[in-house]
């Protein structure tokens, strides 16, 4: 093989050859020439892949699973209980205020009539009274005492089971007795008073007279009075 005759560095520059020291300036690849185009003298057309670089390969790695927390429930359960109990305090409060509204506007229970007596039986209630709790009866009297010192719902009389006309200004009823009532019903009522009344047994009571001494007698309730003259 012969060697390439070096040329005349010398020598002009001819016309379409370029000087010998020329060198094609580097095309990025994928590059085209524009319509028409001739390469220059030695211009060589790059290869595929040149000017190209691949990335070094790096394994994936695995994504670590995140437990998901489970909410609590125990704030909401907790909640429904407090929710509960208000709810059960409050129909309770309810509940009770009807209650209470319904007793107080519930009618007063119906007496039975209060029947008529004798003299003896009056005075099997006035000997044992506590034993004829309860009994309605009719009696007839005399006040004896209604003042500051008994009230207002309050007075003591002379009672019997029968009406006892008066005598020379004194009418004989023989058992001391106290007996209780509504004191608007009783506000025309004074010492002195004779009435017929209509009256509950309600047992017996004691209390000291003004001698010191212990008196225990019958006690009334009072559900209807008529006053029918005095003394």
């Amino acid at each position: 093989m012969t060697a390439r005759p070096e040329p005349d560095r010398q020598q002009p520059y001819q016309q379409g050859q370029p000087p010998y020291d020329y060198q094609q300036p580097a095309v990025p690849y994928g590059y085209q020439q524009p319509y028409g185009y001739q390469q220059p003298y030695g211009y060589q057309q790059p290869t595929a892949g040149y000017g190209t670089y691949s990335l070094p390969h790096i394994p994936q790695q695995p994504v670590p699973s995140v437990p998901v927390r489970k909410r609590r429930r125990w704030p909401k359960v907790l909640g429904g209980v407090v929710a509960m109990f208000v709810a059960l305090f409050v129909i309770a409060g309810l509940s009770s205020r009807s209650t209470s509204s319904d007793s107080s506007n519930a009618a007063p229970a119906v007496l039975t009539p209060a029947k008529a007596i004798t003299a003896q039986e009056w005075q099997l209630i006035a000997k044992d009274p506590d034993g004829h709790k309860g009994e309605r009866v009719v009696v007839y009297g005399e006040v004896t005492q209604f003042d500051p010192a008994t009230g207002t719902s309050t007075f003591r009389a002379n009672v019997d089971g029968v009406e006892h006309k008066v005598e020379y200004g004194y009418a004989d009823y023989p058992t001391n007795t106290i007996l209780t009532g509504d004191a608007n019903a009783l506000r025309t009522v004074v010492q002195g008073n004779l009435f017929t009344a209509e009256a509950t047994v309600t047992g017996s009571t004691s209390y000291e007279t003004a001698m010191g001494g212990k008196m225990t007698v019958p006690t009334l309730n009072v559900t209807k009075l008529t006053v029918t003259g005095s003394v």
